[in-house]
């Protein structure tokens, strides 16, 4: 993680998962989209779809078992004769892992966890509480975004 790193001047692309003109016009413009949209088995396919024909790659986090294996037997023939990446579950059950790794590289001062944990309850407590909220915010978004071209 670099924290120097300036994002700020890269575009970023809308889509609404429910109209599949604009998922298209969406993939149209992107290399990548990054589909952090959910739930995927109701609003997946149509970006999966998107994307494949418009030779775009498609990246997402989805933990639906459910829907990898259907995007997999419905679409890897056609990604594949496209040269079209979908990878699926790409960080999933990590970011959460992650996230509380950085906090704690931020905010342990003690000689051991058992320290750390008993002087920081309510920061741990608040801590599982936003990674809870984080997780329904992006559970139930229906804006899809994309890096543009």
């Amino acid at each position: 993680m670099n924290p120097g790193l300036d994002l700020s001047g890269i575009e970023k692309v809308a889509a609404d998962v429910s109209d599949v003109d604009s998922l298209r016009r969406m993939a149209q413009q992107c290399d990548v989209v990054i589909n952090c949209v959910g739930p995927y088995r109701f609003y997946g396919e149509n970006v999966v779809k998107a994307c494949i024909a418009e030779g775009t790659h498609h990246v997402d986090v989805s933990g639906e078992p459910q829907f990898l294996e259907k995007m997999q037997l419905l679409y890897h023939k056609e990604a594949e004769a496209k040269g079209v990446y979908i990878v699926g579950a790409c960080g999933f059950d990590s970011i959460p892992a992650d996230m509380g790794t950085v906090f704690l590289q931020n905010n342990f001062k003690g000689k051991n966890v058992l320290d750390f944990l008993f002087t920081l309850k309510y920061e741990l407590i608040m801590l599982v509480i936003f990674l809870l909220f984080i997780y329904r915010r992006f559970e139930f978004s229906r804006i899809l975004y994309a890096v543009r071209r």
